[in-house]
């Protein structure tokens, strides 16, 4: 009977959560592999909600000048993301066989790159 409950339990989760990325099909999916990297995606989860919420509320408690400096914030961010990827490439495609790497779009990348060396 427990065992019935268990698995009765587990299919409910499984069901829930299906039922959460239908209803929010820009809902993403996350298997971390890196302490660093999950306490870096609940940074994330924070400033996706403070972002929502300051343009929700743009015009009217927040103002346009504060909206401003929110998105040159973010920016710098996303460059600096993009500018730490670049850097993980290059530390990567320089002794890392491109056979050894599981995540295929950093294969990709590093292929790509490795071909570029080459040219």
């Amino acid at each position: 009977m427990a065992e019935n409950k268990k698995v009765s339990y587990l299919d409910n989760m499984i069901a829930n959560k299906k039922e959460y990325i239908e209803r929010n099909p820009n809902a993403q999916i996350v298997a971390l592999s890196s302490n660093a990297i999950s306490s870096i995606l609940d940074d994330l989860r924070y400033l996706d909600a403070q972002d929502s919420t300051i343009k929700s509320h743009l015009g009217v408690e927040v103002e346009f000048k504060d909206a401003e400096t929110w998105v040159s914030e973010l920016e710098k961010i996303k460059k600096y993301f993009n500018d730490l990827k670049n850097k993980g490439n290059e530390i990567i495609a320089k002794k890392i066989k491109t056979r050894n790497i599981t995540y295929r779009p950093l294969r990709q990348d590093i292929s790509k790159l490795k071909n570029k060396e080459q040219a």
